[in-house]
């Protein structure tokens, strides 16, 4: 809520000092822009307005685009809870939409264009200066169709629900280009009732044996350390590993 947070000290008499506060508030809604480049996504333009309290006190809404070859969007709101700010509803609704490229020998052999919808809600609670945890749930679809007209790969659908527990750890010393420091995450996820619809022609083809709803699940863990060598050169290491299975 405040763009800038300074504080002096007036010495009163021996016992004593006064702490005055000096801020300035910070506009109740933003718009930011921006421009980006992925081999990807290629070019993209980056669209991103936010308000407080649109919905309630204590509150954070936004909306995120971003226009390009592969468009995507974001609608979120935070509704803080607490007097510390320091536990959350999250709610979100994500879609976009991107072309996948499928290699032989390292020749293009064909390409997807698909569209992914995601949308959840979770619970965050921070705890501490450093530590947090979130877990909620939500669905997610996704359809792929062959980029070239009469192409005889296959086409369909999945879609599936989903439960997420995260437990995240941030020591940074600042979010940009920070010089110590670790942040790490253990995220786990289990997917179910996932359908499938695959067709070929002009309809679908359904087999419950082949296509039978399976349950799956995903863990993952990610760490990024930093340590400073010199007042302009810093060290950071990066790991990142995961794993997942299905259940017939």
């Amino acid at each position: 809520y405040y763009r800038v947070l300074q504080y002096e000290l007036i010495p009163l008499d021996t016992t004593g000092v006064k702490l005055n506060c000096i801020v300035e508030e910070a506009p109740m809604s933003s718009l930011k822009v921006g421009l980006s480049y992925h081999t990807f996504t290629n070019a993209a333009l980056q669209l991103n307005y936010e308000w407080k309290n649109l919905v309630g006190e204590r509150s954070l809404s936004q909306v995120k685009s971003a226009i390009s070859e592969s468009t995507s969007i974001q609608l979120q709101h935070i509704q803080y809870l607490g007097k510390r700010y320091n536990r959350y509803f999250d709610t979100y609704y994500y879609a976009n939409r991107y072309k996948i490229p499928v290699y032989e020998n390292a020749t293009l052999h064909h390409q997807f264009s698909t569209l992914y919808i995601q949308f959840g809600l979770y619970y965050g609670h921070i705890l501490g200066r450093n530590f947090e945890t979130r877990v909620g749930g939500g669905y997610e679809y996704m359809k792929f169709r062959p980029s070239i007209s009469g192409n005889t790969f296959s086409k369909g659908d999945v879609q599936n629900s989903f439960v997420n527990l995260q437990l995240r750890y941030n020591s940074l010393d600042r979010k940009f280009l920070p010089t110590k420091g670790i942040t790490a995450e253990l995220d786990g996820l289990i997917g179910f009732n996932r359908d499938y619809y695959l067709r070929t022609s002009s309809s679908y083809s359904y087999d419950p044996e082949l296509y039978k709803k399976d349950t799956y699940y995903r863990i993952l863990f990610r760490f990024e350390g930093y340590q400073s060598v010199h007042p302009r050169l810093s060290m950071l290491g990066k790991l990142y590993t995961a794993q997942s299975y299905r259940q017939y």
